[in-house]
């Protein structure tokens, strides 16, 4: 019973330390039903059309309240071209809220969401997978500006 004792305090340990990367819980991925395109070409101009969305998006800034508030980001590359006849979008959002009424213990929350987007000829798919971040607490200097 020692030994599971010994081996429990120090997988935990070790679960504290590594905390920030275990900080969120991952949903299944589901499916984006398949649209039939026109052309590869229009599939295509779908893609690029995504990305401007996400870059309008990307730029909008959450404002909830004077002590509540978030950011908007998108680390999300271009559309990328994987042959004559198939690209590809990644569409990948996180939100992060931050509670600032208590500036010695600011508590902020991620969530992501990742979509990826497949032209195969004229048929436009995807997946879609999601992230929902766990609650942690920072100081008010850790906090990125409005």
């Amino acid at each position: 019973m020692t030994n599971h004792r010994s081996l429990i305090a120090l997988m935990t340990g070790a679960l504290l330390l590594s905390a920030p990367a275990w900080a969120s819980v991952h949903l299944p991925p589901t499916p984006v039903p398949p649209e039939v395109m026109e052309s590869f070409a229009a599939c295509k101009a779908r893609l690029d059309a995504m990305k401007e969305d996400l870059k309008a998006w990307s730029s909008t800034p959450i404002e909830k309240n004077g002590n509540v508030w978030g950011k908007q980001t998108s680390p999300t590359t271009g559309v990328e071209i994987l042959s004559a006849r198939r690209a590809r979008f990644v569409d990948y959002r996180v939100i992060t809220n931050y509670d600032v009424t208590d500036p010695s213990q600011v508590r902020a929350q991620s969530t992501t969401t990742e979509t990826t987007y497949t032209c195969d000829g004229r048929v436009l798919s995807g997946v879609t997978e999601n992230w929902a971040g766990m609650e942690m607490f920072m100081t008010l200097d850790d906090v990125p500006k409005k």
